[in-house]
C-alpha cells in the first residue's frame, strides 16, 4: 500500500485486511466444471439459506481506496457518529451496513466467546488458524462431501476475509460457536455486529491518526468496504452513466468498487451531500431491506432526490462544474489584467505625447 503524509507530516501507511480473495477462491471451487454438480448445488443451497448468501455472488476482487479511507478516517467524528463533510456530520448507521452488505439489523446480539468449545472449533487441530488453513479444510470437505462443514468453513472464511477482518495473521474464533446451528444464523443481528465492529475500529484509528501516532503503519480493522459504499451513496461519487449497473446489496455493484482520485478530493469539499439513502423500487424487492426500513424512521427517502439520481448532477458533473468555475475565474482575472495593462499603456502613451508636445513648444519658444 502506498505511503502518504498525515496532517502531522509523518509518513503514514494505512493498512486493512478487508478483501474477497479467499471468498472468490471458495466460489471457484463451487463453479469448477470438474466438481460434482449435485454436491456443489447442495452446498450452494445451504449457503443460500444463511444471511451470508451474498458472498456467492461476488465475482471480482474488491479494491479499497487508500485515499478514500484516509479521508474518511481524518473526518470521522466519534461524538457525531459520522463523517464531517463540509459544515455537516453525515451519520454512519446500521442501515448503511444493510444497504451495503444485505445483512439484517434486527435480532439477538452477536455474542462472542473465543474460549467456548464447539463443533465448528473441532474442525481445526491447531489454535493458530489462518485463512489458508481454512481454505485447505474447505477443499477437504468438498472432497469428502461434507455439506454442512463446508458451509461452516465458508462462513468463517467470509468472516475473516471480509465481514470481520482483524489486524492479526490468525483468525478470531469468538463466533465459531454460533456456526454449529446453521439454521439459527438468521436469529442474530449481523448488520449491527458489523457496524459496531467498524465504529470501534474507526474510533481507534481516527484517534491515532489525529494524534500522529503509529507514524509508519495505521491499521483499520473491520469491513471497510462498507465505508466505500457509504461514500459513493452519500457523497454522490457514483460515476455518470452507471445507474443501470446498481445492485442490491451495493457491494455487488462494480461502480462502488472503483473510485477516481479526483472524485474523492471533490466530494469532501462540496457541501451538496445526500444525507439519506435513496431506496429504489428494485431495492424494495428484498425482504432484508424492507425489514430494515420498517425499523428505521429516517435515514432514507422513498422518492429519489433529483440531485442524486439525475446523472448530470452526480459528482462527476460537480467536478467538471468546479473546474469550469475555476477556469472562468482565471479568465476574469486575465481580462482584468489586460484592461489594467492597457490602461497603463494608454496613460503612458498620453504622457509620452504630452512630453513631446511640451518639448516642441519649448523649442519653438526659444529666442
Amino acid at each position: 500500500m502506498k505511503r502518504s503524509k498525515s496532517k502531522g507530516g509523518h509518513q503514514v501507511r494505512l493498512r486493512n485486511k478487508c478483501g474477497t480473495c479467499y471468498i472468490l477462491r471458495a466460489n471457484n471451487l463451487l463453479r469448477d466444471p470438474k466438481a460434482d454438480k449435485r454436491l456443489t448445488q447442495l452446498i450452494s443451497q445451504r449457503i443460500e439459506a444463511t444471511p451470508f448468501k451474498w458472498c456467492l455472488y461476488l465475482e471480482e476482487k474488491i479494491s479499497i481506496s487508500g485515499i478514500l479511507l484516509r479521508k474518511l478516517i481524518s473526518r470521522w467524528s466519534p461524538d457525531g457518529g459520522g463523517f464531517r463533510v463540509g459544515t455537516r456530520v453525515i451519520h454512519f448507521t446500521p442501515l448503511d451496513v444493510c444497504f451495503a452488505l444485505g445483512l439484517c439489523i434486527s435480532g439477538e446480539p452477536v455474542e462472542r466467546n473465543e474460549e467456548a468449545e464447539s463443533q465448528t472449533r473441532a474442525l481445526f487441530v491447531d489454535d493458530r488458524i489462518t485463512l489458508e488453513v481454512i481454505y485447505e479444510n474447505l477443499e477437504l470437505c468438498m472432497n469428502e462431501g461434507r455439506v454442512d462443514d463446508f458451509c461452516r468453513l465458508y462462513i468463517i472464511l467470509a468472516f475473516a476475509d471480509f465481514y470481520f477482518p482483524n489486524t492479526s495473521d490468525f483468525v478470531n474464533m469468538s463466533m465459531f460457536r454460533l456456526l454449529d446451528e446453521l439454521d439459527s444464523l438468521h436469529r442474530y443481528n449481523w448488520g449491527m455486529a458489523v457496524h459496531d465492529n467498524l465504529v470501534f475500529s474507526l474510533n481507534r484509528a481516527a484517534k491515532n491518526f489525529n494524534e500522529s501516532k503509529n507514524s509508519e503503519d495505521l491499521w483499520v480493522s473491520g469491513c471497510v468496504a462498507v465505508l466505500q459504499v457509504w461514500a459513493v451513496e452519500h457523497l454522490q461519487m457514483r460515476p455518470t452513466n452507471t445507474m443501470h449497473h446498481i445492485k442490491f446489496p451495493r457491494v455487488l455493484s462494480k461502480v462502488h468498487l472503483g473510485i477516481k482520485k479526483r472524485l474523492i478530493t471533490c466530494a469532501f469539499d462540496i457541501n451538496n451531500v445526500q444525507e439519506n439513502l435513496v431506496i429504489s423500487n428494485e431495492d424494495r424487492d428484498y425482504d432484508v431491506l424492507r425489514e430494515a426500513l420498517a425499523l428505521t424512521k429516517d435515514g432514507f427517502c422513498e422518492i429519489p432526490n433529483p440531485s442524486f439520481v439525475v446523472e448530470g448532477c452526480h459528482c462527476g458533473y460537480q467536478v467538471l462544474e468546479e473546474e469550469n468555475r475555476q477556469l472562468k475565474e482565471q479568465v476574469v482575472r486575465l481580462e482584468k489584467d489586460v484592461v489594467f495593462i492597457k490602461e497603463i499603456l494608454r496613460e503612458q502613451g498620453l504622457c509620452n505625447i504630452l512630453m513631446i508636445k511640451l518639448h516642441q513648444n519649448y523649442l519653438e519658444n526659444l529666442p
